[in-house]
């Protein structure tokens, strides 16, 4: 029998096959958006925002203690062949995660098959408090995310987290069901040869100063003095596995 034990500090969750430790809750928050032809909530674009959330969740608390089954679908021979790939996903470095902060992530170039998906997604930090030993100003990265399945399950996904401004209390900020199923990650790595367009024109329209500094680099004005905000609602919540 399944038993969900889930904690405001960590906390447990049973599987069929061993308890999962999942750890403390992180000082900071992930808000998704897509582009217009993207829902937040179809299978691809969960798994990407999973696949995302849990390598950088993984630096924060260790792959021990990480989304469950993301420990399974990433490939740790490749890890140990070239360094752990989990470490490129946060643009800012591990000793940031210790800060509050809010990462904001955007989904653009999704490609999704029964079998096979693609994406990319933009992200820019803010923190909730000036920072000088990181960039002065705010800067877009991408990531590219890659998944394949090698069966025919698709997996379970999640329930819809409608209330973008409401931190919902049955959901949080780690899944307590293997979002992943069957989906192994291909690729989960900082494009470093181009800044995709969807990145530059999502970031643009945050930041209409900012400027392009060659192939993969788009930036706030040089002297741009960094905002900051309070750690903002994390969204979307992980609620629980879909019953549909």
């Amino acid at each position: 029998m399944t038993v969900t034990l889930i904690a405001t500090g960590c906390g447990w969750f049973g599987t069929d096959k061993a308890l999962h430790r999942v750890g403390p809750q992180p000082r900071y928050s992930e808000i998704w958006s897509a582009d217009p032809s993207i829902d937040l909530f179809d299978r691809g674009a969960e798994l990407v925002r999973a696949a995302v959330e849990a390598a950088t969740y993984t630096r924060f608390a260790g792959l021990r203690q990480t989304f469950p089954g993301f420990e399974d679908a990433i490939d740790t021979e490749r890890q140990r062949r070239r360094g752990s790939y989990v470490d490129l996903i946060s643009p800012r470095g591990r000793a940031s995660l210790g800060l509050p902060r809010t990462d904001f992530n955007h989904i653009t170039e999704l490609s999704v098959s029964d079998s096979y998906l693609s994406a990319i997604v933009c992200n820019y930090v803010i923190f909730d408090s000036p920072q000088p030993d990181y960039d002065p100003g705010p800067g877009v990265v991408a990531i590219k995310v890659r998944l394949s399945n090698p069966s025919k399950d698709p997996g379970q996904p999640g329930t819809p987290d409608r209330r973008r401004e409401v931190a919902d209390s049955p959901g949080g900020y780690v899944p307590d069901w293997n979002v992943f199923g069957p989906w192994r990650v291909e690729e989960l790595d900082l494009e470093y040869e181009r800044l995709p367009d969807g990145c530059a024109s999502w970031f643009q329209a945050r930041y209409p100063m900012s400027v392009r500094r060659g192939e993969n680099d788009m930036s706030a004005p040089l002297g741009t003095i960094a905002p900051t905000m309070p750690v903002g609602i994390h969204y979307p919540e992980w609620i629980g596995p879909s019953e549909g």
